[in-house]
């Protein structure tokens, strides 16, 4: 898979399912099914949540996102 989710949420594991299992049937992410948890980060508040991802979306970069990853791994 070539792309890549970027989003907010308190439970990755809950939206994670949510996403896979077609639940939003109106967002582009059922069309790449199945999604893979690469890297999530944990923010202290929602304002800081919010900050971070409009950050990410804003590289719109898969360089940036495949550099990060190899960077910082989920175990």
């Amino acid at each position: 898979m070539d792309r890549y989710y970027v989003g907010t949420t308190d439970d990755v594991l809950k939206r994670l399912c949510e996403h896979n299992s077609g639940f939003y049937n109106e967002s582009f992410t059922v069309k790449v099914i199945p999604w893979e948890l690469s890297l999530s980060f944990e923010c202290e508040s929602s304002q800081k949540a919010y900050g971070l991802e409009k950050f990410l979306k804003r590289m719109k970069s898969r360089v940036f996102f495949r550099k990060s990853n190899k960077l910082i791994r989920i175990s």
